[in-house]
C-alpha cells in the first residue's frame, strides 16, 4: 500500500473490518489523526506486535462505537497510544471498567 502522507481524517465505519486490517494502516497514515471504525463488529484488540497496540503516534480520536467490545481488557490494549484525546465506545458491550494500577490492585467500576 501506498503511504498517504496528507490523510488526517479516516472513516470507515461499518466496513466490516477485523482489527487485524486497521493495525496495517498504521505505518500508511502517518498523519491520521482521527480514526472512526464505528460498527465494524470489532470484538478483539489484537496488536501485531505487542501486546499493545503501538504507532499510530499522530491519533487523537479513535471512534469504536457499535462494535462487539465486551471485555476492558481489549480497551486496555489502547493504553500505548500516548497521543489519543477521545476513546468514543458506545453501544459496546462493557459490562466492567478498570484500570490496572501500577502495584498490582485494580480500581474496578461495574
Amino acid at each position: 500500500l501506498p503511504i498517504l502522507r496528507n490523510i488526517r481524517v479516516l472513516v470507515l465505519n461499518y466496513t466490516g473490518l477485523k482489527w487485524t486490517q486497521v493495525e496495517l494502516l498504521k505505518d500508511r497514515l502517518p498523519s491520521i489523526e482521527e480514526l472512526h471504525l464505528m460498527g465494524n463488529e470489532i470484538s478483539e484488540i489484537t496488536p501485531t506486535s505487542s501486546k499493545f497496540v503501538e504507532g499510530f503516534s499522530t491519533l487523537r480520536v479513535l471512534n469504536l462505537e457499535e462494535n462487539q467490545l465486551s471485555e476492558w481488557g481489549e480497551i486496555v490494549k489502547l493504553s500505548e497510544l500516548t497521543s489519543l484525546e477521545q476513546l468514543h465506545l458506545n453501544r459496546n458491550n462493557l459490562s466492567q471498567v478498570f484500570y490496572p494500577t501500577s502495584d498490582s490492585t485494580v480500581i474496578s467500576f461495574t
